[in-house]
């Protein structure tokens, strides 16, 4: 939904309007799981977020890896 910037993610590529599609390589379904899954990393665990992206008429994946602050 939104990116604060200058936050890691920000930095590391992720983008407002990216789409989320798995977390650590575990698919998720929505929103609520992906509020599980990050509540269940702590400081300093690896987080690996596959996203979709659509640019111009395309859809393309990309991984976006950072460490849990």
């Amino acid at each position: 939904m939104s990116v604060d910037p200058g936050s890691l993610a920000a930095e590391r590529g992720l983008q407002a309007g990216d789409v989320v599609i798995s977390v650590n390589q575990r698919r998720i379904q929505g929103q609520p799981e992906f509020s599980d899954r990050l509540s269940a990393l702590r400081s300093g665990d690896e987080l690996i977020l596959q996203v979709a992206r659509r640019v111009g008429a395309k859809i393309e994946r990309r991984f976006i890896s950072l460490q849990m602050p």
